[in-house]
């Protein structure tokens, strides 16, 4: 069963998704266990710049997912520093130092061994240089997923496998194609605060404002032991709290963009 969905923040959007996956999701087996399962799912969020998590219940750490979305921009995929901020970092990494299949040199150093030659690519770069050559482009695309290592037997594989930019009407709109996605750890836990920050700093460089963030996700699931959280997830709408991890309000180029981990 295939559901869409569509919110102005990640806070309204999840209590009523994890209501679906409970009541309408397929049970299927997986290698962590069962889950409650939806094929083919869109979520669109209209107002991707409130990305903090303020459902009652879900108790997301802002910190480490501070920590992830600057350790992922900047290109890292070492452990040793990420760990510190989550803890859990080291089980999804065959060799203890890094996660193989880590978003951030994907991004921004992706390996071309072709017959070119070693050399690496900056995708986001081509993605700003891109839509400020033609910000009509639909060619602002960054590839994730690496048939060259995900292909091949280990414990990280890229979950979130391309993002495309598109610059329409005076705003940046992302869409995210997510081929397996966690609803707890992975949606709501990282996905929409690293990628709508990643949009907001793109966006903050074209010099336009921030569009919606889409995900089209092949199976959004629930594992087992969060089932009974997830029922206990409600909205929480505290107007008096004004969390805000907003870096691209002041960020012009990918130079400063660089220098988040300095």
């Amino acid at each position: 069963m295939s559901l869409n969905y569509e919110a102005p923040t990640v806070s309204q959007a999840l209590p009523v998704i994890m209501k679906d996956l409970l009541e309408y999701g397929d049970e299927v087996g997986s290698r962590n266990g069962r889950v409650k399962e939806l094929l083919n799912t869109q979520i669109v969020i209209t107002d991707p710049v409130r990305r903090e998590v303020l459902s009652l219940n879900r108790k997301a750490n802002v910190f480490a997912q501070i920590a992830e979305t600057v350790w992922v921009i900047s290109g890292r995929n070492d452990i040793e520093w990420l760990s510190a901020y989550l803890p859990r970092a080291v089980d999804y990494s065959d060799d203890g130092e890094t996660w193989r299949a880590g978003y951030g040199p994907r991004i921004r150093a992706w390996e071309d061994l072709s017959v070119h030659g070693h050399r690496t690519h900056d995708q986001l770069r081509y993605v700003v240089e891109t839509l400020q050559s033609d910000p009509l482009s639909r060619q602002a695309v960054i590839a994730i997923w690496d048939p060259a290592v995900d292909t091949t037997p280990g414990k990280d594989k890229a979950c979130n496998t391309f993002l495309q930019f598109q610059s329409r009407g005076g705003a940046l709109y992302l869409t995210v194609n997510v081929r397996s996605n966690d609803a707890m750890w992975g949606w709501s836990g990282i996905n929409t605060f690293e990628w709508s920050t990643l949009l907001e700093m793109v966006a903050s460089i074209l010099g336009i404002r921030v569009g919606e963030l889409v995900f089209n996700i092949g199976s959004l699931h629930l594992y087992e032991p969060h089932w009974d959280k997830a029922r206990r997830l409600e909205y929480e709408d505290v107007k008096h709290r004004n969390i805000r991890f907003n870096p691209g309000r002041n960020i012009t180029t990918l130079e400063e963009v660089d220098g988040m981990m300095d």
